[in-house]
């Protein structure tokens, strides 16, 4: 078996850490049904920042608290990216979150909010 380097015992303690610190910003999932939930996949498992480890549990017999699977369905909200991961792979629920300002005319129409008049990206009519 390798022995680990200083660098990679490093590594991984932080991400432990940074599970600890996710768990208290995340709402538990024990008894609930995370059919068309939000969540937080653990760093340990899955590389990146929070965002990118947002993922939309879609189906499967781990969504449902009840049921002896553990298999989740979904897709990553950064990528798009369908895969199935494990119930005890999953932080928590998702915070939500903070709202940020709409620049792309697209975009506003879409979400069906106005864009701020002094926004410094929307082009100006002569």
């Amino acid at each position: 078996m390798k022995k680990m380097s200083a660098s990679e015992k490093a590594y991984r303690a932080g991400r432990k850490k940074m599970a600890k610190l996710e768990e208290k910003l995340c709402q538990p999932i024990q008894g609930v049904d995370l059919t068309g939930k939000e969540v937080i996949l653990n760093p340990t498992m899955f590389k990146g920042e929070m965002d990118d480890r947002r993922f939309v549990c879609t189906t499967g017999f781990g969504c449902t608290p009840v049921c002896i699977g553990k298999g989740v369905y979904g897709k990553f909200i950064c990528d798009g990216e369908e895969c199935r991961v494990e119930r005890g792979e999953i932080v928590g629920l998702a915070p939500p979150r903070p709202s940020r300002p709409v620049h792309c005319p697209v975009c506003a129409e879409e979400r069906g909010v106005a864009i701020p008049s002094n926004c410094p990206h929307q082009e100006k009519t002569p």
